[in-house]
């Protein structure tokens, strides 16, 4: 688990919230209702069908409207243009539909729906609707298209707050409350509180120095780029090491409770299979066996929307959880250098890289949702995600999920385990203080990150919010506090 830590953490770190617009496609005379996702940059559609317009349906067939040999001789004017992908960009088929007359495009997609993109020139050049259809849907219209198809395009208000954010807010900041309370204070002064988890995994506790954060800094940063180029291969990596680290943390953080169970502490022969080279308990292989059979349930079903969710959450919880009491921060010197740093590069990766990449994309949200141009439909499963709980029509077409990264739970989580253990040094004659401080730090920082995805409909970097915070928070705490110099000294002491 400590030898592969490095690796899971910076891909962790990649992955922040988004939101999707989604839309309909109502289709006439048949009455049916298709989901569509479209860009409200190209053109904004109506809130409600009455005010749609009704266009007929003109179908290019295989043709993909890449040039102008794909525009039929009695050209586009009026129509609802169907068309195939194809290679050539978004803004290259809607300025050609554009061009010949047509009052919006639907392009047909045998990927999952994104958002149809470009950059705020050529958003400019194309005033029509733009929108990505599935090819099933389209291939079902199709079949009506003998029936004077006409159709309309419009998009239902949403709600602006979803429950599902309440669900991400209590999970990341549950599990960061968790990883501080089960924290052992530093080895030089007598335990004052219990763990719950193992001698063990205390004794492989791995320190972060200052050479370590910046490796780290650069590393995620390559490992972005890696992903956003080559998202196809890299992402089925990420899903293996997360599969194996979430197994073992799963195992880690469920042995405890092996204590209340009377049965199965026999132990089993040791053989020469890897781990098994000394005495297992009955219980405790019975125990490795679930977290596996749980592991590979969620590998065979985790492109399921409609349940799969759940299990990802609680193996990314189980893995924050699990990292969070492996990993110790040496002084509060390095917490703070790791969290300028990691501010630096959340701002850079969500809101500067769209002034830099050819189609205005930011890079973090395209890695997070899968980029555009990628083939496959997999997922970074290293993020907490939960379904719209709103009742909405909306919420039927593609069960839009909001996310939030493990990054976003890691990162400050060092300091708050590292204020906890702070704390249990100081001793149980003084107020604990840093610790509560942390945790109330992180959920308003974790809020306020929430507030301003829901009022720009955006994707945000999280540490934008958490960082000034935790460190209003602290500076205000550290200066109400009576501490003793050898307190500070170890609180300061190098990274």
């Amino acid at each position: 688990m400590a030898a592969m830590s490095p690796l899971i953490v910076i891909a962790l770190c990649l992955c922040k919230q988004v939101i999707a617009d989604m839309a309909f496609l109502h289709a006439e005379p048949s009455g049916k209702e298709y989901c569509i996702q479209y860009n409200p940059e190209w053109a904004r559609l109506p809130r409600e069908l009455a005010k749609a317009g009704r266009w007929p349906v003109q179908d290019l067939g295989p043709a993909t409207l890449c040039g102008a040999w794909d525009v039929p001789e009695e050209g586009l004017a009026g129509a609802l243009v169907l068309a195939n992908r194809g290679n050539c960009s978004f803004f290259q088929k809607a300025w050609l539909a554009h061009q010949h007359g047509a009052t919006a495009l639907l392009v047909v997609s045998r990927l999952p729906l994104l958002a149809p993109r470009g950059n705020s020139s050529q958003y400019e050049e194309v005033g029509i609707p733009v929108a990505l259809m599935r090819l099933e849907d389209a291939q079902e219209m199709r079949q009506n298209m003998s029936l004077n198809l006409r159709a309309s395009l419009f998009a239902p208000p949403e709600s602006i707050v979803d429950y599902n954010l309440l669900l991400l807010f209590l999970v990341a900041v549950l599990t960061v409350s968790m990883a501080g309370v089960f924290s052992r204070p530093p080895p030089i002064t007598p335990l004052t509180a219990a763990s719950i988890l193992e001698e063990d995994m205390r004794d492989r506790a791995l320190k972060i120095s200052t050479v370590t954060i910046g490796v780290f800094v650069v590393t995620s940063c390559l490992m972005l780029l890696l992903l956003y180029y080559l998202y196809d291969y890299v992402v089925y990596v990420i899903i293996a090491v997360f599969c194996i680290s979430s197994a073992f943390s799963l195992y880690h953080c469920l042995c405890p409770l092996l204590s209340c169970i009377p049965y199965g502490r026999c132990k089993l022969s040791p053989c020469p299979l890897p781990g098994f080279r000394s005495p297992v308990e009955v219980r405790r292989l019975i125990l490795a066996i679930a977290c596996a059979a749980l592991v590979a349930v969620w590998v065979v079903f985790r492109n399921e929307d409609s349940w799969a969710w759940i299990l990802q959450d609680l193996l990314c919880a189980a893995f924050c959880l699990c990292l969070l009491l492996v990993l110790h921060m040496p002084s509060f010197k390095a917490c703070t250098l790791l969290f300028c740093c990691l501010f630096l590069y959340d701002i850079f990766f969500v809101f500067i890289t769209p002034f830099i990449t050819r189609g205005g994309e930011s890079i973090m949200v395209e890695v997070a949702t899968g980029p555009s141009t990628a083939v496959t439909r997999e997922k970074l499963p290293m993020v907490i995600k939960a379904p719209r709980l709103s009742p909405t029509s909306l919420a039927v077409c593609e069960r839009p999920f909001s996310l939030i990264g493990l990054g976003d739970i890691l990162v400050p989580g060092l300091l708050v385990t590292y204020c906890r253990r702070f704390d249990l040094y100081i001793g149980p004659t003084s107020i604990p203080m840093y610790f509560p401080c942390c945790i109330l730090a992180y959920s308003l920082g974790l809020f306020f990150s929430l507030l301003a995805l829901v009022l720009t409909q955006q994707g945000q970097p999280a540490l934008l919010y958490l960082v000034p915070w935790h460190v209003a928070h602290l500076h205000h705490t550290s200066c109400s506090a009576q501490t003793h110099a050898h307190v500070l000294e170890w609180a300061w002491q190098p990274a």
